[in-house]
């Protein structure tokens, strides 16, 4: 049985009001009671699209500016959220608050079979991630390949449309979800 918890918080909500942690307490019938600490923050980085051609993951030179602004934009967001997380260790509301973790979603146009799209969006993805890596992203980074599945825009099958060869970003302090048969995998 599903159980709602209906929350509306302390604070008016603004647009930059954001719930990083959870604390429920649960108790049951008999009184004993357990804790559970839920870390829902998530956001998605705004950014310009780095282009990929058709059939690579190869990061054009001209592409490069766009991933440097990216990564100081994610680096703005991490500042912020990893101080409050820090506040939080320090007045004693949890001894480990969670690391934030970049999270990279690779896709591709339709142009080619299933699987091999599969591979060239996981292998974009591990290109973008390993591009941060390379130029002083210190937390943990995880990418996956949704292939052709998530267009931006909707083509028939062989279409090349370099606006569906992108990918996402994603900070989160817990995995996004994904669809069944795809998986993270950490750089």
């Amino acid at each position: 049985t599903w159980l709602r918890l209906p929350w509306e918080g302390k604070s008016p909500k603004t647009s930059d009001s954001v719930v990083l942690r959870l604390a429920i307490t649960l108790y049951d019938q008999d009184g004993n009671s357990a804790k559970i600490d839920l870390y829902p923050w998530a956001v998605t980085v705004p950014h310009e699209e780095v282009n990929f051609a058709s059939g690579s993951w190869d990061i054009a030179d001209n592409e490069r500016s766009k991933l440097d602004e990216s990564l100081r934009r994610i680096t703005t967001v991490l500042d912020r959220v990893e101080k409050t997380l820090l506040s939080f260790a320090e007045r004693g509301i949890t001894a480990n608050p969670p690391q934030p973790k970049l999270y990279v979603g690779g896709h591709t146009d339709t142009v080619g079979g299933d699987s091999e799209n599969l591979t060239l969006s996981r292998n974009r993805a591990r290109s973008i991630a390993g591009y941060y890596r390379q130029h002083g992203f210190k937390l943990p980074v995880f990418f996956v390949g949704f292939g052709e599945r998530q267009p931006r825009v909707k083509t028939a099958d062989g279409v090349d449309e370099a606006r569906n060869r992108r990918a996402d970003y994603t900070l989160a302090l817990e995995s996004p979800p994904l669809p069944s048969a795809l998986s993270w995998q950490k750089l």
